[in-house]
């Protein structure tokens, strides 16, 4: 699939279809699955790393989310992601206990469209959103998800681990007087 974003001939009409091809095949490819939350569940820590390491390099999220990487190197698709992401935060807030895999979905979104070159060592060093999106992120859909530390059921901490793996991708763009607060 990563080819096909670089062929010329195709650029036209991946363009001209690009919401659609969000709506119908990329994010529906990168939500967690039962799987997912089974690994989480049995073992914490090594699903935490993994996801962290990139190891589940043969999954469908993952090489979706590298299509996301591509895509946003080379088309504009701001504008598509974030109203993805409002549909999503919308049916989050209206029921964050049934639909609290909608958060996840949306800050592992958020990482595969805006962090465009990370390493673990160094955090995102190229992205798409600005400083002030990256922070009006964080305040609006990060932070808040880590203050709730009176909820510690499993739906939760699935959410604050993809909350962490957003602040450690995107440590570079947290000012450091926020920091020193938390």
């Amino acid at each position: 699939m990563h080819t096909v974003v670089y062929n010329e001939q195709v650029r036209p009409v991946l363009a001209e279809r690009m919401q659609m091809f969000f709506e119908k095949f990329i994010y529906p490819n990168m939500v967690i699955t039962e799987y997912d939350l089974e690994q989480f569940e049995s073992a914490p820590d090594t699903y935490i790393s993994h996801d962290l390491e990139e190891a589940d390099t043969e999954t469908r999220r993952r090489n979706c989310i590298n299509l996301v990487h591509s895509l946003s190197k080379n088309y504009q698709i701001n504008e598509i992601v974030m109203q993805i992401v409002q549909t999503e935060l919308t049916k989050y807030n209206q029921d964050p206990k049934s639909n609290w895999a909608s958060k996840v979905n949306v800050i592992n979104f958020l990482i595969g469209a805006h962090a465009i070159q990370y390493t673990l060592k160094t955090g995102a060093t190229v992205v798409t959103a600005s400083q002030d999106e990256i922070q009006k992120l964080l305040e609006t859909c990060i932070f808040p998800e880590l203050d709730k530390m009176e909820d510690m059921s499993k739906e939760s901490v699935f959410i604050k681990a993809a909350c962490v793996k957003y602040l450690f991708i995107f440590r570079n763009y947290i000012p450091p007087m926020w920091v020193m607060v938390c």
